[in-house]
């Protein structure tokens, strides 16, 4: 059983490696819209202490604005 689990493993770890290394090259560049940047600017200036203040006014930023 584990020679099994041995032999499926010294195919796979090398192909998930790979798509892992493709994912991080090749993949699409991502950037924040303008109510993921507000909530990190509120975060900063709260100092973490408030996190739902910031939520709030993220999920108001995500239905009305964004």
């Amino acid at each position: 059983m584990f020679r099994s689990i041995k032999k499926a493993a010294k195919i796979a770890v090398p192909l998930w490696i790979a798509a892992l290394c493709f994912v991080a090259f090749c993949g699409l560049p991502l950037q924040a819209g303008p109510c993921e940047n507000g909530f990190a600017l509120c975060m900063f200036d709260v100092g973490w202490t408030s996190a739902m203040y910031c939520a709030v006014g993220w999920a108001f930023c995500k239905k009305y604005i964004g």
